[in-house]
Order: structure tokens, then C-alpha cells, then sequence
């Protein structure tokens, strides 16, 4: 028997449980996203009608796998687990009976749900008895598969890209092409009020002007979540997103050249050191004659 339990911290968790044994009278009880490790989850499965335990941790947050037996009636020997899945061999003890039970509560990322595939193929590679594979893979194959609740993983990703591309196209997109047109209709009436100046020029000037910069602000924040969105990303990866703003990062940071009371520009980084080092004397000299000065 399987139970996606989704937390065994409710309250009726236990009386679920006893009710669930009594009823089906199962030797075996297999419990998904338990999201609870460690001591904790122990101290909970030796509290339950079962003397077998055999429990993984969770992945963040979710997850978390138990298999649970009584061993008066089967013998269970565990092979391997994962925090996705655990793979054990089930002797009925009545009988010469053995099966490979496999109990799954897949990751809802996709790079981590590559591994579990990848450890099942493995299995079914080095072993041949009777197979039964348990739990929640978290995927559906195709979206005619679900008859209610949010539609499947791809037709949701289809259709807010069909959708954010419209979206861009119609609001976004055009901002380049908008602010172009407005700066081209700034620059004629500006030569037409430095020939023939209008009160209707002027207002029209200023409502253009409050356009432009509400577009430059919508720029702005796009600019700005799009690199957000980038870092978070991949920012921490070791590739070349990372390694470009780490270089943009260090030219930003860098001083390349100063202006001195003469106002020339200093560009060599002798001099411009120089320049800082004196600098910073002459403040730190003139504060101290101020604080020795007596009235």
C-alpha cells in the first residue's frame, strides 16, 4: 500500500495510519513526501504498527521516503536508496516467494529526476526478478493523462512562451521602435520652435517628454530583471556568464583616470596613485590643523 501523505507532522497522521493498517490489514506500507528526516522521522516510525523501517531524507523541503513492514510476515533487505528513491528485495516469509520493490518520490526538477532514471536503469540492468516500482514519479507523459487540476508541465511551458512572445511583441517590443519615434517628433518640433514657436509646440514638447520618460523607465526595469533572471540562473555556475560579470564587475570598480586641481586628466597609474596618496595627506593634514586650532 502507498500513502503521499504530504507531511507526516498533521495531526491525523497517525490516526491515518492506524486506520489504513486496520482496515486494509497491509504488511507493508510504503509513505511519499513525508518532508521530515533524521531523529524526528525515527522517533515517528517507532511509534507506528510497523517493527521494519527504512527511511531517506528529504529533498529541501519536500520529499522524504519510508518503507514500513512487518517482519512477522515478510522479510525485507535493503539494497540501495537515494533521496529519491529505495530499492529492496521482498521475501513473503510463508512462502519462497521474492520480488525487487523500487519506492519512488521523484524530484520536481527535472536535472535531479535525470539521475533517478538513470539509477533505475541501472538497476534493471543487474537484476531479474519481478520488479514493482512504487510512488510518485512527479511527471505525466501527456497532458490527456490529467482530468483536472493544472495541465501537464509542457503545455504549460508552451503556452506562457506563446504567450510572453506575444506579450513582448505587443508591449515590450516596441519600446525601441516607440522611443525612436519620439525622439525623431522631439527633434521636429524643437527646429520648428527655434523657427516659428507655438504654445501648442511647447505643450506638445512637454507631453512627448513625459512619454519618453516613462519609457526609459520601463527600459530600465527590464534591463534590470533581465540580469537579475540571469544571475539567478546561472550565476553561480562556472561558465561564461559568470566569468563576464565577474570582468565587468572588476572594470566598474576600477579607477582609469582622475582630474587634479589643475584640471588635468591623470591616466597613468603612477601618477593617479600619486594623485590619491596626496590627496588623502592633504585632507587628513588640514583636519588636523583645524583640531588644533585655538581661538
Amino acid at each position: 500500500m502507498v500513502w503521499n501523505c504530504r507531511g507526516v507532522l498533521s495531526p491525523k497522521f497517525r490516526q491515518t495510519i492506524m486506520h489504513m493498517v486496520k482496515k486494509s490489514a497491509s504488511d507493508i506500507l510504503i509513505v511519499t513526501e513525508t518532508r521530515i528526516r533524521g531523529d524526528c522521522a525515527k522517533e515517528i516510525t517507532d511509534r507506528l504498527p510497523f517493527d521494519g523501517a527504512i527511511r531517506t531524507d528529504t529533498i529541501g523541503y519536500t520529499g522524504g521516503l519510508w518503507v514500513l513492514w512487518n517482519s512477522a510476515a515478510v522479510e525485507v533487505s535493503h539494497i540501495a536508496s537515494t533521496e529519491q528513491e529505495i530499492h529492496d528485495t521482498v521475501k513473503v516469509s510463508s512462502s519462497n516467494l521474492s520480488w525487487l520493490l523500487t519506492t519512488i518520490y521523484a524530484s520536481p526538477r527535472f536535472q535531479e529526476r535525470s539521475i533517478l532514471w538513470n539509477n533505475l536503469m541501472e538497476v534493471a540492468a543487474n537484476h531479474n526478478l519481478p520488479w514493482i516500482m512504487m510512488g510518485d514519479f512527479n511527471e505525466v507523459l501527456m497532458g490527456s493523462e490529467k482530468f483536472e487540476g493544472r495541465p501537464s508541465l509542457n503545455n504549460a511551458i508552451t503556452s506562457f512562451t506563446t504567450s510572453a512572445k506575444v506579450w513582448n511583441k505587443e508591449v515590450f517590443g516596441n519600446i525601441i521602435a516607440r522611443k525612436r519615434n519620439i525622439e525623431a517628433r522631439l527633434r521636429g518640433i524643437q527646429v520648428a520652435n527655434g523657427t516659428n514657436p507655438s504654445q501648442v509646440l511647447i505643450d506638445l514638447e512637454k507631453l512627448l517628454l513625459r512619454d519618453y520618460a516613462e519609457l526609459q523607465r520601463i527600459e530600465e526595469e527590464y534591463w534590470v530583471m533581465k540580469s537579475r533572471i540571469e544571475w539567478m540562473v546561472q550565476g553561480d555556475r562556472n561558465n561564461t556568464f559568470y566569468h563576464t560579470s565577474i570582468i565587468s564587475r572588476r572594470k566598474r570598480n576600477q579607477i582609469n583616470a582622475l582630474i587634479d586641481s589643475n584640471g588635468v586628466w591623470l591616466k597613468d597609474p603612477g601618477d593617479l596613485a600619486t594623485h590619491v596618496r596626496e590627496g588623502f595627506m592633504s585632507l587628513f593634514t588640514s583636519n588636523m590643523e583645524m583640531g588644533f586650532r585655538r581661538p
